[in-house]
């Protein structure tokens, strides 16, 4: 998962930026041939989600990675492995990161 807090404020090429460099890293490290990308949005359609997410969304679908795009994603997504890598935004993918763990532990503390 791409962007869990460093860049806060990110703009349609940071998200480009992220699900490139979520590609080699699955390719180098993971020995995925070709990972699916899916961006962390508030709903899966492709009318969901703010401007930067859809501009975004458009230069995948365009890009040598358009077979991997997956499109948008949920939280749920997240855990459910729909697809290999998740691109997001700092804060939102902060809040995503916090709140699974928080579950987690929640989880234990009940069993």
């Amino acid at each position: 998962m791409l962007d869990l807090g460093a860049n806060v404020h990110c703009d349609w090429r940071n998200l480009v930026e992220f699900a490139v460099m979520g590609d080699a890293f699955a390719k180098a490290v993971l020995g995925l041939n070709a990972p699916s990308i899916g961006f962390l949005n508030v709903g899966s359609e492709e009318l969901k989600g703010d401007e930067r997410l859809k501009v975004a969304a458009e230069i995948l679908k365009e890009s040598p990675l358009s077979k991997q795009f997956y499109g948008f994603v949920e939280g749920h997504d997240i855990t459910a492995g729909t697809t290999d890598i998740v691109v997001t935004d700092g804060f939102t993918g902060n809040v995503a990161l916090k709140a699974g763990e928080g579950a987690l532990k929640l989880a234990f503390t009940l069993v």
